[in-house]
């Protein structure tokens, strides 16, 4: 059985429910659901966050931890790119970039070597993959937006 997030409209969350089929709707949920982007992005840590207490004992400290580590690096990253100019963001989301690959690929890890569920992993890998798209999209309005210097140290 998968614990699944039920995401409301209103984008408050509810108390994980224990059912499969749950696991195709809390993906169209995110997906849909009208709020800030960095928001989207916190409703998958907490995900992750309901998961990690399941880690093996002999990864949750090692794999679990660098997981936690990069989840909380990209929300930093793309909080402080949230408060900056135009012309000061891209370095940030740069580096958000960065650490939500390194994200992605150590779920991966942690799925091939059973730390991680299947079902967990799909639950988190197809979120992020969609935040990223997302992210991609913002660099490049970004890019389009600024002079070619801008955002070069």
């Amino acid at each position: 059985m998968v614990l699944v997030l039920n995401i409301l409209w209103s984008g408050k969350l509810t108390q994980p429910k224990k059912s499969t089929p749950e696991a195709t709707v809390v993906i169209e949920s995110f997906l849909g659901w009208s709020s800030s982007f960095i928001q989207k992005f916190v409703v998958i840590y907490k995900l992750w966050a309901e998961y990690k207490d399941n880690f093996p004992k002999k990864s949750r400290y090692t794999l679990g931890a660098k997981i936690e580590e990069y989840f909380l690096e990209t929300i930093e990253a793309l909080l402080i790119a949230s408060y900056l100019s135009k012309y000061e963001k891209l370095p940030y989301l740069k580096k958000a970039g960065v650490k939500l690959d390194l994200l992605k690929f150590f779920l991966q890890i942690a799925w091939e070597s059973s730390a991680l569920e299947k079902k967990h992993y799909i639950l988190l890998s197809a979120p992020l993959n969609e935040i990223g798209k997302m992210l991609g999209g913002w660099m490049r309005g970004i890019q389009k937006e600024t002079p070619a210097n801008s955002g070069r140290k």
